[in-house]
């Protein structure tokens, strides 16, 4: 597999498991002290960290959030974590960080999109290419300020 560079970083289009936020501390610190991107059915919470000391070997961390609220069979949220983690995966080396920090993401679906769950019965990963990319866009944005 090809490595992928993008603004001086080197991407590898995998998803190693430093890479992945875990524990519940983590996940609500990025929630609660973060800025919200949304797009139609995607939502992303941004934490961006100034690093005082050397560069981290990821400066992303990434979580995927599911909630059992509105879907309570394990296998529709283990199959919608694939979709977002495959989406991710496939382009994270759109995102552009800046040195000296480390970008914390948290994915999930928006409100909008909870609120109709019965589309996720048929959700698929070419579906949601495109959106996904706008995402990303809007996240770039934001880093470049």
């Amino acid at each position: 597999m090809k490595p992928v560079i993008s603004n001086g970083n080197v991407y590898k289009k995998t998803l190693p498991k430093i890479e992945i936020i875990k524990g519940f501390e983590k996940f609500k610190n990025v929630i609660f002290k973060s800025r919200k991107i949304s797009t139609e059915n995607f939502k992303v919470y941004l934490n961006l960290e100034l690093l005082k000391d050397c560069p981290p070997d990821f400066p992303v961390k990434v979580g995927f959030l599911i909630s059992k609220k509105h879907f309570k069979l394990a296998v529709k949220r283990n199959y919608l974590k694939r979709i977002l983690k495959e989406l991710y995966r496939k382009n994270k080396s759109l995102l552009e960080i800046p040195t000296g920090y480390q970008v914390n993401l948290v994915f999930t679906f928006s409100d909008l999109a909870l609120e109709n769950e019965k589309r996720y019965s048929n959700l698929n990963y070419t579906d949601s290419i495109i959106e996904f990319t706008d995402l990303m866009r809007e996240i770039n944005k934001f880093l470049k300020k």
